[in-house]
């Protein structure tokens, strides 16, 4: 009898796939006994491989339905088209007459069939031609509709653009005709002399005029037109502060609703000018009170006719308006024939001019 200490054989690896132990992996070793650091690495192990045999045992990924290509409407009506044509022709009248004939003629059969083979090809190739036509089509129409996008909102920036230079131009005017006006009238504080000190007095009242235009032009909507009943008020109101008639002299205006662009404004403004100035400075001596009427109206013959009218002492005796050197009706005359258009005088009562010019083409 042997003494001492015995140990006890270690058992064998176990391998137990039916086991339903969840520590359990199919290539695990497990020994009794094994240290804490082996059993560590083992876990690690077998927890690395599950995720791999989890997703190769996984069922593969099916395709998503939006990358699937749409099915075209086109075609699906074509194909509904085929399937009721195909029905009325199976069994639809024709279809029992074309079937009795056959079974008079059995030798027509293949033929028949080769005829429809053929007819089939023929509306299935026409189908697709017309599918990929239309999809042409679309596509083109979509690419003409982006261009025209594209070109609308560049056209949309450049009228913005020049909108604000326009804008600009029309101020810089009116700033720069304002500070003429404000030198002249500087100058004309040094003269003594009456007659040369109405001179000074003409010219401004004319480049007031010009600014004018500029500063209605500025403030419009429009910048390429003027509205006449709004300028010709402020005109002949301008023009009544500057001769100190206000008080004196009432002031009667009738303009219909009418525009005119630019090249015709201001020679139709400087017309207006001298008429007025010339009322108010000669019809009303000794500080006479009077009426100075202004209107303009549309004539039936697409003209314009512009009358001014004072109830004043007239024109001075043996003036001829047609041969008068006064600088004022000379440039009524000489702006009036760059308007294409006529002047009458009538001096039944007070002095009546009318000025009648075409209209202008504003489209």
């Amino acid at each position: 009898m042997k003494t001492g200490h015995q140990t006890e054989p270690r058992p064998e690896a176990t391998l137990d796939p039916s086991s339903e132990d969840d520590s359990f992996k199919p290539w695990s070793l497990q020994r009794r006994g094994d240290s804490p650091a082996v059993s560590s690495v083992l876990t690690a192990a077998q927890d690395a491989e599950t995720p791999r045999r989890q997703s190769a045992t996984a069922e593969p990924a099916r395709p998503s339905a939006e990358g699937r290509s749409p099915v075209s409407i086109p075609l699906l009506v074509l194909v509904l088209a085929w399937v009721v044509g195909g029905v009325s022709l199976a069994y639809g009248p024709f279809a029992r007459e074309l079937a009795a004939a056959v079974d008079h003629h059995p030798e027509v059969k293949p033929a028949l069939w080769l005829a429809m083979a053929v007819v089939v090809g023929m509306v299935s190739t026409l189908g697709v031609l017309i599918h990929r036509g239309s999809r042409r089509e679309l596509g083109l129409a979509r690419t003409q509709l982006v261009e025209r996008q594209e070109a609308e909102a560049k056209l949309a920036v450049s009228l913005r653009e020049k909108d604000a230079l326009l804008k600009e131009v029309h101020h810089r005017v009116k700033n720069n005709m304002q500070l003429i006006t404000s030198l002249l009238s500087l100058q004309a504080g040094t003269i003594s002399d009456g007659p040369t000190l109405q001179v000074f007095r003409d010219f401004q009242g004319r480049v007031r005029t010009i600014a004018l235009i500029s500063e209605r032009l500025y403030q419009s909507r429009n910048l390429a037109m003027i509205d006449l009943p709004e300028f010709v008020t402020s005109l002949a109101e301008n023009l009544l502060s500057a001769h100190d008639a206000a008080g004196r002299v009432r002031l009667e205006t009738s303009v219909e609703p009418i525009s005119l662009d630019v090249d015709t404004a201001v020679p139709f403004g400087l017309i207006t000018n001298e008429l007025v100035t010339n009322s108010l400075q000669h019809a009303f001596p000794t500080g006479r009170p009077g009426v100075v009427a202004i209107s303009l109206r549309q004539n039936g013959d697409h003209t314009l006719a512009l009358i001014v009218r004072d109830d004043g002492v007239g024109l001075s005796p043996g003036l001829n308006f047609e041969t008068s050197d006064s600088l004022g009706l000379e440039l009524v005359r000489t702006l009036t024939s760059q308007l294409d258009g006529s002047v009458q005088v009538d001096q039944t009562q007070g002095t009546t001019f009318t000025v009648v010019f075409p209209q202008p083409n504003l489209t």
